[in-house]
């Protein structure tokens, strides 16, 4: 189960602190202690060596299978999608029909950031995805658009853009449709059972993140293909395969260590 780390601009809607599963170790804390007596010991080249060649059979074996999966996530049955859902452009205000996001492509990415009009800040979590999306657009956008949707206000996240100084990534509200309440992103206060993530629920607040794909087909209509919420978000954060290489990996195990608690908006290291 997917689990956040919430920022304090959250905690009005959270009291106890709750953080996303995205840990990509299994062993608990004490095999972690254990194993960094070892790492202490000068092993030798040629057994650096060995275990390298044993671990490389492992990693490819795990890209096969990654792409095995990737190609059964193209294969997944679509529907159309039936509302006419309008969007505000943050940049702009411009009233923007859904169609409109895609741009040049007839592929869409949305990444559904959770931003709420009555916090200060937007979620340090989503603004940590979106950072590296907003760098790596131009080289999507030849093949695929890719837009933020936020139940905040256009003005709202007019000024996170700037704050944020992203360039590439479009933000859009959905505070004037139900699009958010549709995907299964925002719920209603009265609303008991928050139901996210293919009928798991949501326990910690009125948003929650995800990112869904869409397909303009021929036939003109907009189909919904994909979406992946929680802990299938960390397949798309480059961070995490960076400190997954190192030998202290992400250190979010034992104690107060926590998943994501090193995370801060960019801004605030």
């Amino acid at each position: 189960f997917f689990l956040f780390t919430f920022s304090p601009f959250c905690s009005s809607q959270i009291i106890a602190a709750t953080n996303f599963n995205m840990s990509s170790d299994p062993k608990d804390a004490a095999s972690t202690t254990a194993s960094k007596a070892d790492d202490a010991q000068d092993a030798g080249r040629a057994a650096w060596l060995a275990a390298s060649m044993e671990l490389l059979e492992q990693e490819k074996k795990f890209s096969k299978e990654r792409a095995r999966l990737a190609e059964q996530r193209r294969k997944l049955p679509a529907y159309a999608i039936s509302k006419e859902y309008i969007f505000e452009a943050a940049e702009s205000n411009a009233q923007v029909p859904f169609r409109k996001l895609f741009g040049d492509n007839n592929q869409l990415i949305v990444y559904h950031f959770m931003f709420d009009e009555s916090w200060e800040k937007a979620c340090q979590s989503c603004s940590f995805f979106v950072d590296g999306f907003d760098a790596v657009l131009p080289h999507l956008k030849p093949r695929a658009s890719m837009v933020a949707v936020a139940h905040a206000t256009a003005g709202k996240l007019k000024s996170l853009a700037e704050w944020k100084k992203w360039s590439n990534m479009p933000l859009y509200s959905s505070h004037n449709s139900s699009f958010n309440f549709d995907f299964q992103v925002s719920f209603a206060a009265e609303q008991p059972d928050k139901t996210y993530n293919f009928n798991r629920t949501w326990p910690y607040g009125k948003h929650a993140p995800g990112i869904s794909v869409f397909q303009l087909r021929e036939d003109g209509k907009i189909y919904h293909t994909y979406s992946t919420f929680a802990a299938g978000l960390a397949e798309f954060q480059t961070v995490f395969s960076l400190l997954d290489i190192t030998p202290e990996g992400r250190k979010e195990k034992g104690g107060n260590s926590h998943n994501m608690f090193w995370l801060k908006h960019k801004e605030e290291y």
